[in-house]
């Protein structure tokens, strides 16, 4: 425990049947003595390293990379971690553990959301990226400028979200794979784009990690309230696939997804991440790089090229993609409704066909996921059943195994495909429950208003009170129908 003032430091020691042994430990008393006053957490992770018997040197290495600017580390980070293993030694009382390899022979990649995106995208083939500064999406621009060189890409800061976006339709309709990343704000700003990738049929990701809001709102506050925005934000008719990870492992996997589905569908795709997820650390299995799936976009053939029609209808609503300057066929890819040779029209029947095309894409990964279910979960229920997605995922787990000790059986469904919706499985999964709680972190209950056609009149949309954190405990006062969740329980 410590003081609250970065102070003194009070370690309890108990271990069960001996007696328990208290140990002081000032972590600032320690910076002062070494004159390294503005330095005492990195005195205490000296102190913590040799607690947990970690090599000096490694420490200092991960410690040196997190926080020298420009590659040159400060010296004052090696001398206050190593007054802080040398502190152990005279803190009587205390004790040091071992932590022993698992020794499965696997490789772990230690990451945080955002460092799964970024590695994720560069996995599918994204060479090109544009992005503005904003919180909690920032250190994807930051990544991708580091290492999309060292590919070949191009990474590039622009001026605003708009001309971001704007770049990355550019490089698309050149042929390379494109993705951007932002925030609600920069999210809100990149609308009018959004539907030019939609009517051009453009391949693009977009990632939204969400704040709290509206307009600026809360930089480093997470929320789940983009939802709706991603979903519906546009006029006219304008689909696009809408996804959201609920781990960091499903960070990196779901992104690769998101791109390669991009690329199918020549559509946006926009992933749902949030400040919570972007900033938490997990350590995952490396992935077997040469065995991860890759889509390219469905390219001209030499065969079509003489009666070439970019937007052709087809049965799932893909048609052929031809490389400016590459491809001997020349088009237009503009704003204005077309034919299917790309030529403007303003034909109203035109229009319904062109329509009923770009619509036909989400259908058919509708059919997809419904036949082979990927991301989305259900788990079975005797009456009582948790809706969420994002990354409340962690929450609603721990409750149902909490509650299940205390001989209440929850199931869970855990929804990554927010457009499509599986609509099959969760209805199925719905009509045996009586009670359908959708536990999300947003006001308007917008995961809620969007299935609630498949509920029957069963459903209660657990809303935050406190704060926008949904938590175990939260999730099984609602089951239980405790007083404190009575409060914010709204059927819908």
């Amino acid at each position: 425990m410590t003081d609250g003032k970065g102070g003194e430091w009070l370690l309890h020691r108990h271990i069960e049947g001996q007696e328990s042994i208290r140990a002081e430990f000032s972590p600032l008393a320690v910076a002062r003595s070494i004159e390294q006053t503005r330095s005492p957490n990195l005195i205490a992770l000296g102190f913590m390293g040799a607690t947990l018997r970690l090599p000096q040197d490694l420490v200092i290495a991960v410690a040196e990379k997190r926080l020298s600017r420009r590659g040159n580390p400060n010296p004052a980070i090696r001398q206050t971690i190593v007054a802080g293993y040398e502190q152990l030694a005279s803190t009587k009382g205390w004790y040091t553990w071992q932590i022993d390899s698992t020794g499965n022979g696997q490789s772990h990649l230690i990451l945080n959301g955002n460092e799964a995106i970024s590695l994720g995208a560069l996995a599918a083939g994204i060479r090109f990226f544009c992005g503005y500064p904003i919180t909690p999406a920032s250190s994807i621009l930051e990544t991708m400028l580091a290492e999309l060189p060292k590919l070949g890409g191009t990474a590039i800061q622009m001026e605003d979200e708009m001309a971001a976006l704007a770049a990355c339709l550019g490089a698309s309709y050149a042929g390379t794979k494109s993705m951007a990343a932002t925030s609600g704000p920069g999210f809100a700003l990149m609308s009018e784009l959004l539907n030019l990738a939609t009517i051009a049929e453009l391949p693009i990701t977009i990632i939204d990690v969400q704040r709290s809001g509206p307009a600026t709102g809360q930089p480093t506050k997470s929320e789940q309230a983009d939802l709706l925005y991603a979903l519906h934000g546009s006029p006219g008719d304008s689909p696009r696939l809408v996804m959201a990870p609920a781990t960091v492992e499903e960070a990196f996997h779901m992104t690769l997804d998101a791109v390669n589905l991009a690329e199918r569908y020549q559509m946006p795709v926009i992933l749902l991440s949030d400040g919570s997820l972007a900033n938490r650390i997990e350590a995952i299995i490396e992935p077997d790089w040469d065995a991860l799936p890759v889509t390219d976009r469905k390219r001209v053939s030499a065969e079509s090229m003489p009666d070439f029609e970019r937007y052709l209808s087809t049965k799932t609503g893909v048609s052929e993609f031809a490389f400016p300057g590459l491809d001997d066929v020349p088009y237009i890819a503009g704003g204005m409704e077309h034919t299917a040779s790309g030529t403007p029209s303003s034909s109203a029947e035109g229009h319904f066909v062109m329509s009923a095309k770009r619509a036909q894409k989400v259908e058919d990964l509708r059919n997809a996921i419904e036949a082979n279910p990927c991301w989305d979960t259900f788990s079975p229920g005797q009456s009582i059943g948790i809706v969420g997605w994002g990354s409340t995922h962690g929450a609603i787990v721990e409750a149902q195994k909490r509650l299940a000790k205390l001989g209440v059986q929850v199931g869970v469904a855990h929804i990554r495909h927010l457009n499509p919706l599986p609509e099959k499985q969760l209805g199925s999964w719905m009509k045996s429950l009586q009670r359908i709680i959708v536990a999300e972190e947003n006001r308007s209950g917008q995961l809620a208003g969007q299935i609630k056609f498949l509920a029957n009149g069963k459903l209660e949309s657990l809303l935050p009170i406190d704060d926008f954190e949904i938590t175990p405990e939260y999730l099984i006062d609602a089951v239980m129908k405790n007083p404190y969740h009575m409060q914010a329980a709204v059927g819908r």
